[in-house]
């Protein structure tokens, strides 16, 4: 594992708030259909790539909607459901579906769209452009880092 993957795997073992987006939150986990290499491991799983089917485009750009867990919409401060942009061709799929904190569905592949355990969040969809759904979460976030660095 490289210095810069154990600095962040030791970091979030640490409690340290940690956010990735779409291929941040990919590299959470431990493998990729895309390549050779590893992921960090912060969450165990494997991503994997897009079917095309009947003419799905791949990758997977522009507005989807979002459904939240029940019991994660208030963890997040966010509504049950909202529109958020994606641009990607893989998606997470995890071994313990306890961290799937929101799906999204694209033909007939439901993926998870943000995933969450303790200190360390992540979302397949772009937040920052995905207005004020988007905002909301990174809202959220931040405060949630401001409380860290308060103890």
């Amino acid at each position: 594992m490289s210095k810069f993957k154990k600095t962040i795997a030791k970091d979030a073992k640490k409690g340290l708030p940690l956010f990735g987006i779409c291929l941040g939150m990919q590299l959470m986990f431990e493998q990729s259909e895309e390549g050779k290499g590893s992921g960090i491991g912060l969450f165990k799983g494997t991503v994997l790539r897009f079917d095309s089917e009947n003419g799905l485009k791949v990758p997977h750009m522009g507005w989807n909607r979002v459904l939240l867990e029940k019991n994660s919409r208030h963890a997040l401060g966010l509504p049950s459901a909202g529109w958020a942009y994606f641009a990607h061709s893989f998606y997470p799929r995890p071994e313990d579906d306890s961290i799937i904190t929101a799906t999204t569905s694209y033909g007939s592949t439901e993926f998870p769209s943000i995933v969450m355990q303790d200190n360390i969040l992540g979302t397949q969809y772009h937040p920052e452009k995905s207005g004020g759904f988007g905002f909301e979460l990174i809202s959220s976030f931040v405060n949630t880092v401001q409380t860290y660095y308060k103890t």
